[in-house]
C-alpha cells in the first residue's frame, strides 16, 4: 500500500482526529510517497503506519493522505477487536493482538527491532 502526503488545512482538520493530529508533531513531506506498514482503526479513524520525513514509524490519520496504491502485502493479518483499537491490519507481529499492537505504538524496542527488520534498514 503506498500514498502520498497532500497538502491540508490544518484549520479544516476533522475535529475526531484533531487530539491526535497536530501539524508541530507531523513529520511529512506534501507529494511525497510513503509506503504503508501497517492499518489501524481507532475511535473510528483511520490511521496509517509510515516511516516520516524523521525516519521514525509514525501513526498518522489518513486525513494527510491521498491513497495512490491500495494493495497490501500477502501476508498482512486483520485483527478486529472489541476494544480500542477496534481493528488492526499489517505484518502478524504488528496485528496479532492488542499488546503486538500496543508494543509498535509505544516504540518498544523488540517491535522496533521487528519493523526495522521486515522493513530492510533502519533509522538513518
Amino acid at each position: 500500500m503506498r500514498v502520498a502526503a497532500r497538502k491540508v488545512n490544518w484549520s479544516e482538520c476533522p475535529a475526531d482526529i484533531a487530539p491526535y493530529t497536530k501539524e508541530s508533531q507531523t513529520f511529512l513531506t506534501v507529494g511525497r510517497e510513503y509506503e504503508v506498514h501497517a492499518v489501524a482503526v481507532f475511535k473510528g479513524s483511520v490511521a496509517l503506519q509510515v516511516i516520516d520525513d524523521l525516519r521514525y514509524p509514525a501513526w498518522e490519520a489518513s486525513w494527510l493522505f491521498e491513497i495512490l496504491d491500495k494493495t497490501v502485502p500477502g501476508d498482512w493479518i486483520c485483527s478486529v477487536f472489541e476494544d480500542e483499537p477496534i481493528l488492526v491490519l499489517g505484518p502478524e507481529f504488528i496485528a496479532k493482538d492488542r499488546t503486538s499492537y500496543g508494543a509498535m505504538v509505544d516504540l518498544e524496542a523488540d517491535q522496533v527491532d521487528r519493523f526495522w527488520k521486515r522493513v530492510g534498514s533502519g533509522p538513518v
